[in-house]
């Protein structure tokens, strides 16, 4: 193959300037505001409160399942675990650390009353911060991200992937739509390329916070078990006879599942780093020129135009 042209090295090297600008123009102080904020502190100074005690708070509902599934994503078991609170009995959670008791009841004086429904629902939301001794650890006047919410997405890439390559004669096959519709839409399957061409089915597992359940009491790859929402799934054997959904199959509370798109796009701007390591620079370049065109929001007639371009831009590997 004949070396670039200046005219290709010239237009490579715009592209990549252009995404160090935006880099930094948008990315670096999103990055930036994540670790300076509380809520990053504060677990910096209390790191025995982390992914493993969420978890074991989480779990803690499974006592009285049938009276915590139905409740509202602001006051689900998510939101209190993330926020120190383990389940007591059907309708009250304690925190181990300050003692603090809550009473988490979603009922109304008068049946289809809405408005008092919100109300509670609003109270208890506020409560599940302020609810605490003041002096607690968990008492904070900011909503607290889960302890799992930066994770490595390349690194739980590789992870899904050994743990499928142990299972490769399992009949496990995974559904790509979730009601009626793709569950990635074409900017973030560009966005994910590198990935997908390398093994589909763990990119999407991996992707939607899934990962081996290490937690197993049998073989540490029999099963899948969400980051969040702890809900798990044997792979072999596969006993289902539907194809597994990787959103579908979340617990209804699952931030995951409660608004995906804005959980993709989070996943994404946090990992773009990783993302666009690769030796193929067209790959690469058009996952950056993927994250420009999403903040830019260019006319239809400029994103047409930054294709053909990468497209003639010579690859690394030829």
């Amino acid at each position: 193959m004949e070396s670039p042209s200046p005219a290709s090295s010239t237009k490579l090297n715009n592209s990549i300037s252009q995404f160090k600008e935006d880099y930094e123009k948008f990315v670096a102080p999103l990055k930036a505001f994540n670790e300076e904020s509380p809520g990053r502190q504060r677990s910096q100074e209390h790191q025995e409160i982390g992914q493993e005690a969420y978890m074991k708070r989480l779990e803690s509902f499974n006592k009285f399942r049938g009276s915590w599934l139905n409740l509202p994503s602001k006051i689900s078991p998510v939101a209190l675990a993330s926020h120190g609170w383990s389940v007591y009995n059907e309708n009250t959670v304690k925190c181990k650390e300050c003692n603090a008791f809550l009473s988490v009841k979603v009922e109304s004086s008068s049946p289809g009353d809405f408005d008092e429904q919100k109300h509670a629902i609003k109270y208890i939301s506020s409560q599940i911060r302020f609810g605490h001794d003041t002096r607690c650890f968990w008492h904070s006047k900011i909503i607290l991200q889960l302890p799992d919410e930066d994770f490595n997405f390349r690194e739980a890439f590789m992870l899904v992937k050994l743990s499928l390559r142990r299972h490769k004669d399992s009949p496990f096959e995974f559904s790509k739509t979730f009601n009626n519709k793709p569950i990635l839409d074409e900017k973030m399957e560009q966005y994910l390329s590198i990935l997908l061409k390398e093994d589909e089915k763990a990119c999407m597992l991996a992707f939607h916070g899934w990962l081996p359940d290490s937690s197993s009491e049998k073989n540490l790859s029999d099963g899948l078990k969400c980051r969040f929402c702890a809900a798990r799934i044997g792979i072999d054997p596969y006993s289902m006879k539907m194809p597994f959904n990787p959103i579908k199959f979340h617990e209804r509370y699952c931030p995951v599942r409660v608004n995906t798109v804005d959980y993709q796009e989070n996943v994404l701007v946090r990992n773009m780093d990783d993302l666009n390591t690769s030796n193929n620079i067209v790959e690469s370049l058009r996952g950056i020129q993927d994250y420009i065109d999403y903040y830019k929001s260019p006319s239809e007639e400029n994103v047409l135009n930054a294709e053909a371009e990468i497209s003639n831009v010579p690859t690394a590997d030829n």
